[in-house]
């Protein structure tokens, strides 16, 4: 584990980023501004983990998604805006890290919290969220 995020704690991830507040999008679309509550996600799985869910993921392994602000974001922002509009979160980074996921928040000052998540969160969340057409189910 890196000594970085060492001081990670598990979380429920539906406590940060609720289904209903979660929506992938196409890879084309990852440069477009975001909406003015919105903060945008990149999700990198590994091969074991994209076959197992019920959609198509690109090679790369990366899935691009915007969330959007909630009060549990609020509390680590202080605003309801995305970084382009005064918001502190810059983005958020969730990346597959062993038996678990860990979700980091960078905020605009550069400083990262991050958290541990189980994995059957992330693929509930994937599996249940509003999609990018591009992503058909398998």
């Amino acid at each position: 584990m890196s000594e970085k995020y060492k001081g990670a704690v598990d979380i429920q991830l539906d406590d940060l980023i609720p289904i209903e507040n979660f929506r992938t999008i196409d890879r084309k679309s990852k440069d477009v501004p975001c909406g003015i509550s919105e903060i945008p996600i990149i999700i990198n799985v590994n091969k074991d983990f994209a076959r197992k869910l019920n959609f198509k993921t690109a090679t790369s392994g990366k899935i691009y998604a915007f969330t959007r602000m909630n009060e549990k974001l609020r509390t680590l922002d202080g605003t309801y805006t995305c970084k382009d509009r005064g918001g502190l979160i810059k983005n958020i980074i969730i990346n597959d890290w062993d038996e678990r996921f860990i979700l980091i928040i960078e905020m605009a000052s550069n400083e990262e919290k991050a958290f541990y998540i189980n994995s059957n969160e992330i693929k509930n969340l994937l599996e249940n969220c509003l999609k990018a057409p591009e992503q058909i189910l398998k």
